[in-house]
C-alpha cells in the first residue's frame, strides 16, 4: 500500500472510529460494539479490542526507554503533553513481541497508560449475539469469541488495568482523541 493509500485509509479509519461514538450516544439498547481488529506482536491472526475502553489512537511516537523497568514496559512516550507509560501489549497478553510495534492506543479518561502493538487492521461491528458466545481463553486478559465460525480473541482492557494497578482506567468512556 502506497504512503498516500495508507494515509488515506487512517483517516477514514479514524473518522469512523470517531463516528462511532456518536453512534453509541444515540442509541439506547445497544445491539453491537466497535472493536478495532489488530494484530499483536508476531502472532498470525486478529485481536479485538472494544473502542468503549480506549481513549487514544494514533501512530507509535517516540517511546524513551526506562532502565531497569519490567519486559513488558517499553518505556515513556509524551502524548498530547502528557508522559505516558508505554506497555508492549504483546508481553501483556503472553504472546511474541514484535521487534517494533507501530500503533498506540491510549485507556482511560485521562490516558493513564498505552499499550503499543504491530498493525490497525480495522474498525468494524459486532453483534452482541457473538459476544454471548464469550468464554475465557486460558490464555492471559483475553476471551475467545466466535464469529462466524472463526475463533477470535477479545483482549480484556480491564484484565491488564487491573494487572497494571490502573483500575480507574478501565471504565468505558466516550470520549476519543486521535492524532
Amino acid at each position: 500500500m502506497s504512503d498516500s493509500a495508507q494515509a488515506e485509509w487512517v483517516d477514514r479509519l479514524r473518522q469512523e472510529f470517531d463516528r462511532s461514538f456518536q453512534r453509541a450516544h444515540q442509541t439506547t439498547a445497544q445491539e453491537s460494539i466497535e472493536v478495532l481488529r489488530l494484530q499483536v506482536g508476531r502472532e498470525e491472526g486478529s485481536h479485538l479490542v472494544r473502542v468503549d475502553a480506549l481513549s487514544l489512537l494514533q501512530r507509535l511516537p517516540t517511546v524513551r526507554p526506562l532502565p531497569g523497568a519490567a519486559d513488558q514496559v517499553l518505556g515513556l512516550c509524551s502524548v498530547r503533553g502528557r508522559v505516558v507509560p508505554v506497555f508492549c501489549l504483546a508481553q501483556l497478553l503472553d504472546l511474541p513481541a514484535s521487534e517494533s510495534p507501530a500503533w498506540l492506543v491510549g485507556v482511560g479518561k485521562e490516558l493513564d497508560y498505552a499499550l503499543a502493538f504491530t498493525e490497525l487492521q480495522a474498525l468494524q461491528r459486532i453483534e452482541l449475539g457473538v459476544l454471548n458466545a464469550a468464554s475465557s481463553s486460558g490464555r492471559a486478559h483475553q476471551q475467545t469469541l466466535i464469529e462466524q465460525g472463526h475463533t477470535l480473541s477479545l483482549i480484556d482492557i480491564g484484565s491488564i488495568s487491573s494487572a497494571l494497578g490502573q483500575d480507574d482506567a478501565a471504565q468505558p468512556h466516550r470520549s476519543i482523541q486521535h492524532a
